[in-house]
């Protein structure tokens, strides 16, 4: 009977349950109608396991504790279906077994508490007065509300009394226990954690009431989570020993700094991440650290009796919320990096052909010169605006209810690619139009945006006039993708919003706007260009005024010869404020809303990397990789033998390095010591006051060894990541030694 499964359904009555959070408001306020999924997951009991081989006695089942919410970045791919997120990650955790055994000894989640905002947003522009928790229990007045509607999805603790933990009449249930202000949620996030605290210190949880063995907390997930929210229960996985696994490289690295936790598996930022992806890493990094087995082919729907139950009312907004074009556009960071790698890579060989040739071209150069151009225009200006359109495509296309069939999973597919070649190739008309080139990204995103309500419309036509299935495929598939792509060409929305990202990256590197005049450009967009054409022209006359010119620097090592004739002169002092501009925004919230939206439009339809992408790796990744090895070479003073300082350190020092990621490890030492923060800001000031004065060119997210080789100024990233390295390194150093000494 293991492989059998049962799917239930039943009606929930909500006029029968104890009053809950969600309730309370209702009482205040019109309550929107919404549909909760509950995923149960039945463990076999007793007579159920006459045909399993039994496992040894001394065989213990381990569960694990999430909590966290769905992040402040949003720069990730499924942030927005929490159900769908906690599921993947317990059906992950059900792979963990021993190594000389098929039975598992992990049984996925036990207890959860998960917050998501309704709209999918993020958190990191909510202000402290926006998630503080409210007094009273989080259902005081109404006038203490604050925060946007939120969420609340916990595993693990009673509907009906959510103060208790452990009632799930030994199913696996992922239940949204409330809705409404993020205050209210937070408020109840807070009692739930006691519950969940009193567990871990207790380790006599038996979640699973029909399981051969007693079960225990034995690791903590963390999803971006609010330690001060979770204080109870990161005090009591402390006092446990317990490791911790999960995503957000701020929460992280509080958890490692404050309470000493031990970080474990591919945990760090997750940024253009999937649900799989993570859960995968986490589960095979648990699985080491209890000395056991995960495999990724195995089965663990077999041992589980699964089923979705719907309790009879229909879904809020808040659990079907779109991602943001922003954050589909953050989510192709893979594609942009690869792109940028590939034409960089194209450009020094076709260079090194040419100087070997020299002006003896056989016909073979000449055919490979061809073949090179091609290949080289179809990852400039086709690549990058067909993934963002196929991404947004099926980003955005809500499914409503019943997971779409595979066969219509394609037809978006076929709509999408379409509309974003033709949306590619119509953006790639603005390359030589400006100095600076285009861009086809913004058109894909716009592109894609259009096709789900265009192909619902077709689609509904279609079964009106009883349209027959293959007529009916041809439209969608095709007929869809070709109309959107045919608007945006005539509309000219792809041509404008091609111009835009070439004038961005004009003013983002300084760079004179020099553009071409032609009848097919809009008398509106020959406007803007002349003005800001007139405007740079002027500042270059203020620049090389006798008593203005001090204030640029005019040296032939810090500003190289060449770049006093293709770009602007930058005054003395800009680039320090950009980098301190870096390291505090990055703090509050501003580099997934800013910085590296920025950074993607940039290297957008660009041969080269990007300037703001230098900045973000000397600025964040050089200076976290230099705090870390600080902290390696003096280790700070703990009170808990700091074995949470070393391995966070350790490990961010080699993603940041190898992987270029994981920043967010150095914040916690950066409130803890003066020093240290002051270190970083000047680290970055310096360093970005080198990348802009002689336009370096770069990228974060890549092992420092590749930033170098694909720069365009290869003595200038060197310089610049050293400078920012040193300076901290030094600087954790001697706060590291002083607070040594104070502390003997």
């Amino acid at each position: 009977g293991i492989r059998n499964y049962q799917r239930k359904v039943s009606n929930f009555d909500n006029h029968n349950r104890k009053t809950t959070l969600s309730q309370q408001l209702s009482q205040q306020q019109e309550t929107p109608t919404y549909k909760v999924e509950i995923l149960v997951f039945q463990w076999p009991s007793t007579k159920n396991m006459t045909s399993i081989p039994k496992p040894r006695q001394s065989t213990e089942y381990y569960t694990v504790a999430l909590i966290g919410s769905s992040g402040g970045g949003t720069a990730t791919l499924g942030h927005t279906n929490s159900i769908e997120l906690l599921t993947t990650i317990h059906s992950e955790l059900l792979r963990i077994h021993q190594i000389d055994e098929e039975f598992p000894v992990c049984l996925g989640l036990s207890h959860a508490i998960f917050v998501s905002l309704c709209d999918g947003g993020g958190f990191d522009s909510i202000g402290e007065e926006g998630w503080k928790p409210d007094e009273d229990d989080g259902i005081s007045d109404v006038k203490k509300d604050r925060g946007p509607p939120a969420a609340l999805f916990t595993v693990g603790f009673s509907l009906i009394e959510p103060s208790q933990c452990g009632d799930t009449d030994g199913q696996f249930r992922v239940d949204q226990m409330a809705i409404g202000p993020l205050s209210q949620i937070n408020a109840l996030v807070q009692k739930l954690d006691d519950a969940l605290a009193s567990t871990i210190q207790s380790q006599k949880n038996t979640p699973i009431q029909n399981s051969l063995h007693n079960s225990s907390i034995r690791a903590i997930i963390s999803l971006s989570s609010k330690p001060s929210l979770h204080h109870s229960s990161l005090s009591a996985a402390s006092q446990s020993s317990l490791p911790v696994a999960g995503s957000g490289g701020t929460s992280l690295g509080i958890l490692a700094s404050q309470y000493d936790l031990k970080i474990i598996g591919n945990s760090g930022g997750s940024v253009a991440s999937t649900t799989l992806t993570k859960a995968r890493g986490w589960a095979r990094g648990l699985a080491v650290e209890w000395g056991m087995e995960y495999d990724a082919n195995y089965d663990s729907g077999a041992n589980s009796f699964m089923t979705v139950r719907e309790n009879g009312v229909e879904r809020s907004d808040g659990m079907s919320a779109l991602p943001s074009l922003k954050s589909i556009l953050e989510a192709a960071l893979p594609s942009f990096l690869s792109v940028c790698v590939a034409l960089r890579f194209l450009s020094l060989w076709f260079a090194e052909d040419a100087s070997e040739e020299g002006e003896s071209c056989s016909n073979i150069f000449l055919q490979n010169q061809q073949s090179v151009r091609v290949l080289e225009y179809a990852l400039r200006h086709i690549a990058l605006g067909t993934t963002c359109c196929v991404l947004c495509a099926t980003s955005r296309c809500r499914n409503d209810g019943a997971s779409k069939s595979n066969e219509d999973q394609c037809t978006l597919l076929l709509a999408a690619t379409v509309a974003g070649v033709i949306t590619s190739a119509s953006a790639s008309l603005s390359a030589h139009v400006t100095s600076c080139g285009g861009g086809s990204a913004l058109a894909g995103l716009l592109a894609g945006a259009c096709i789900p309500p265009v192909m619902s419309k077709i689609s509904e036509f279609c079964i009106r006039y009883h349209v027959t299935a293959t007529m009916t495929n041809i439209l969608l598939g095709g007929g869809v993708g070709m109309a959107v792509g045919l608007f945006m060409h005539f509309s000219g929305a792809a041509y404008g919003l091609g111009i835009t990202t070439g004038v961005l990256r004009c003013l983002m590197r300084w760079k004179r706007l020099n553009f071409s005049r032609s009848e097919n450009i809009p008398s509106s967009i020959d406007i803007f260009l002349s003005t800001l054409h007139h405007l740079q022209e002027y500042w270059w006359k203020i620049a090389k005024y006798p008593n203005q010119s001090r204030f640029c620097i005019s040296s032939s090592i810090i500003s190289p010869t060449m770049i006093s004739t293709q770009f602007l002169p930058v005054p003395i002092g800009i680039g320090f404020l950009y980098g301190c501009l870096f390291v505090y925004g990055s703090k509050i919230g501003f580099y997934h809303s800013i910085f590296l939206p920025l950074i993607l439009l940039e290297m957008d339809s660009s041969k080269d990397a990007s300037l703001f992408g230098a900045m973000d790796q000397c600025t964040l990744v050089m200076v976290c990789a230099g705090i870390c090895a600080g902290n390696l070479a003096v280790p700070p003073p703990s009170n808990r033998g700091g074995a949470g300082h070393h391995s966070l350190s350790w490990k961010a020092l080699k993603t940041n390095i190898l992987c270029g990621d994981f920043v967010e490890a150095a914040y916690p030492y950066m409130e803890k010591s003066k020093v240290v923060n002051v270190s970083a800001y000047i680290a970055a000031g310096l360093s970005c006051e080198i990348l802009i004065q002689r336009r370096v060119l770069g990228s974060a997210y890549l092992p420092l060894p590749l930033v170098i080789w694909m720069s365009n100024d290869r003595v200038g990233i060197c310089v610049a990541s050293g400078i920012a390295f040193g300076v901290c390194f030094v600087a954790t150093v001697f706060s590291n030694i002083q607070s040594v000494v104070f502390t003997t």
